[in-house]
């Protein structure tokens, strides 16, 4: 029987492959005491001409308006200022649903520019009996309200909406089936 002299590649690069990621590890940890930030976060407390904050009435007449503006400008985007109305139009209401547990409410939002409308409709489900307010989770849905429970007085939506023979859905848009 002959035996082999030499070691394993694969036996090499595993040992490689273990030092460069403690060496990538460890150097990853040391930052050198720099700051990692791309762009450096505002200070709050501090107004945009370098005045410190030092009240409520401050920060309200002053930073907080500095605030809501960097943020407009840099993340979220500015609430169009035009003449748009929203309006609210319950489709139906289930006091007795998830067996008695819950309020299922359909609403459907118009938001209205001149004759332009759009529709976005809601499906809540709300715990009964609840003396106070609770909380409410919005999620998107991406096949329509009708996909999310089997109550045949959810409405199908129109939206147009991904191809998924799975589900249903074809030509983009929801059936019976979906």
């Amino acid at each position: 029987m002959m035996k082999n002299n030499y070691t394993p590649q694969w036996r090499l690069w595993l040992i490689l492959a273990i030092q460069i990621c403690l060496f990538t590890f460890t150097n990853a940890q040391d930052t050198g005491g720099k700051d990692l930030l791309v762009a450096p976060l505002p200070e709050l407390l501090k107004s945009e001409a370098g005045l410190s904050i030092e009240s409520s009435a401050q920060w309200e007449k002053i930073r907080r308006n500095e605030l809501m503006e960097l943020f407009e400008n840099n993340v979220y985007g500015r609430i169009p200022k035009t003449d748009i109305s929203i309006k609210h139009r319950l489709v139906f209401e289930d006091r007795e649903a998830l067996q008695g547990t819950a309020i299922q409410k359909e609403v459907v939002l118009e938001v209205c520019k001149g004759i332009d409308t759009l529709e976005i409709s809601l499906l809540v489900f709300l715990p009964k009996d609840q003396s106070a307010a609770v909380p409410l989770f919005l999620g998107l849905n991406f096949n329509g309200n009708h996909s999310t429970h089997p109550d045949p007085r959810i409405s199908m939506t129109k939206s147009w909406v991904r191809n998924n023979s799975s589900l249903g859905i074809t030509d983009y848009r929801a059936t019976e089936a979906s």
